[in-house]
């Protein structure tokens, strides 16, 4: 069973697999992760095939709600700000009309 540990990853994914999985839920594509980790785009592809095979999942949207099921910290913050910031556009809109 894989499970999120209190360090921020999740069981049975390498390092670098949390890593991918956690620049993936932020919206990253591997174009702008390999950028940021000065890592080579199809390398970001293979660790992220490998966590998709791992979680048991075909697509990223899937691979970013199971981490959060799994309870990924930073996917938890990444989704409440998200939340957050549609909900302040929510309410700019109704008080302009």
């Amino acid at each position: 069973m894989l499970l999120a540990h209190s360090d921020h990853i999740i069981s049975g994914l390498t390092d670098r697999e949390n890593e991918v999985v956690k620049w993936t839920a932020c919206g990253k594509t591997a174009s702008e992760i390999g950028l940021i980790r000065g890592i080579s785009e199809p390398s970001i592809l293979f660790h992220l095939k490998n966590a998709k095979n791992k979680l048991n999942v075909i697509n990223k949207h899937q691979l970013t709600a199971r981490a959060l099921a799994l309870g990924m910290p930073l996917i938890r913050h990444v989704v409440l700000w998200l939340h957050l910031t549609l909900h302040a556009a929510s309410l700019v809109r109704s008080i302009v009309k």
